[in-house]
């Protein structure tokens, strides 16, 4: 009788892991997956090809299209969004190159608080010596100029203001309306 001893790992029977049929079958199996990952780009390539294609043509067909007639009224509203953002960017161009004081400051800020999407400005000018304010803005309803008085109004850079000139006029290439308002400071107690 023959005993064995399996505590001693030494005396255990060796076992290999790789061999010449697995080794065989992880080749196998190994260049079974790249034949299929071939195949998989190759496909992808193909359907990105066939989209391409078919965008080209129909970027083709879209430039064979006529253009799209824009209306009288959408092209005025475009010109006056372009203006807008012309005189804004003047606008912001002057304040730069003014140096800074709080009383600016206090203007300005007084004036983007009473700011609102019916009112717009176009132009300020302000002479603290003096002090004067003008303000020239446009607007897109006629009724909406004494909300925006009264929104100035209750700013503190604006106590004691008195707007003592006003002009309103509709703009004659749309639904708009554009105003000048001057002031000079009143004394206050």
């Amino acid at each position: 009788m023959q005993h064995l001893n399996l505590y001693d790992p030494s005396l255990r029977p060796e076992r290999r892991l790789l061999t010449l049929p697995v080794a065989l079958l992880l080749l196998g199996l190994l260049l079974l997956a790249m034949v299929l990952g071939v195949a998989l780009l190759q496909r992808a390539s193909q359907q990105q090809m066939l989209r391409v294609g078919q965008a080209e043509s129909q970027i083709k067909v879209l430039g064979a299209l006529p253009q799209a007639q824009v209306d009288a009224a959408e092209a005025a509203q475009l010109q006056a969004l372009r203006e807008r953002l012309v005189q804004a960017q003047a606008f912001e161009r002057q304040l730069q190159t003014l140096p800074p004081s709080e009383a600016a400051l206090q203007l300005l800020e007084g004036l983007a608080l009473a700011a609102g999407p019916d009112v717009w400005l176009t132009a300020a000018r302000w002479d603290a010596r003096e002090p004067a304010l003008e303000l020239q803005g446009r607007l897109l309803d006629s009724r909406q100029l004494p909300v925006y008085l009264r929104r100035l109004e209750q700013q503190a850079a604006f106590r004691g203001q008195r707007f003592s000139q006003l002009s309103l006029q509709p703009v004659p290439e749309g639904s708009q309306h554009q105003f000048l308002l001057r002031s000079g400071r009143v004394a206050t107690k």
